[in-house]
């Protein structure tokens, strides 16, 4: 009589798999399907609070541009010619903007060890140097920022700046992505001076 073997059931295999990757969860509700439950909410909430942390740092981010842009503004103000009336009128509602920028606050921290904590400070203090040549030369400022920028570019379009790129690879990927933002932003309003100067 020939013994015909019995095929294996695929359910219970995937089943073992997901008992498996169970074992490193020390408290669980009993039964499996209350398991997988489980273990695939906590992953739910894990993405949800990455992407609230990814919003906030965007925030922070915007809210910092804009006060950035504020301040600009009213610095600039000064250069063109405005009745005494409009001017006491652009100076409230600059003061009103700013004003209302304060009052939202976020605070995302940034957990670093200390390895990353000098890799940014020396990176900012790189950048403090770069806002120093912004204002003795434009032209070799964005070469500067173009050099910093590319370190910070998977695929760099020009030249890079090395010491600048040892700096920033040291620091977490928070920083990273903030200093990026900043070079970017930087890169944009020293293009925009250089076309005013240049009129």
């Amino acid at each position: 009589m020939t013994n015909i073997e019995e095929a294996p059931n695929l359910e219970e295999s995937s089943s073992i798999k997901e008992d498996a990757k169970c074992k490193d969860i020390a408290i669980l509700p009993e039964g499996e399907d209350d398991r997988k439950t489980f273990i695939g909410h906590l992953y739910s909430i894990e993405s949800r609070v990455e992407n609230l942390r990814e919003r906030a740092l965007d925030i922070e981010q915007e809210k910092c541009l804009l006060l950035q842009e504020l301040q600009r503004m009213q610095d600039n103000d000064k250069h063109i010619e405005f009745s005494e009336g409009e001017r006491d009128e652009i100076e409230a509602l600059a003061e009103r903007l700013v004003c209302r920028c304060l009052t939202i606050e976020i605070s995302v921290t940034t957990p670093r060890n200390e390895s990353q904590e000098n890799a940014l400070k020396c990176v900012n203090e790189l950048l403090q140097q770069l806002e120093g040549l912004c204002e003795c030369s434009v032209e070799k400022a964005i070469g500067k920022t173009k050099a910093y920028l590319n370190a910070c570019l998977a695929e760099p379009t020009g030249c890079i700046d090395q010491r600048f790129q040892g700096s920033i690879l040291g620091c977490t990927i928070d920083d990273q992505k903030k200093i990026k933002c900043r070079l970017q932003r930087l890169l944009e309003d020293l293009r925009k001076n250089c076309q005013v100067v240049s009129r």
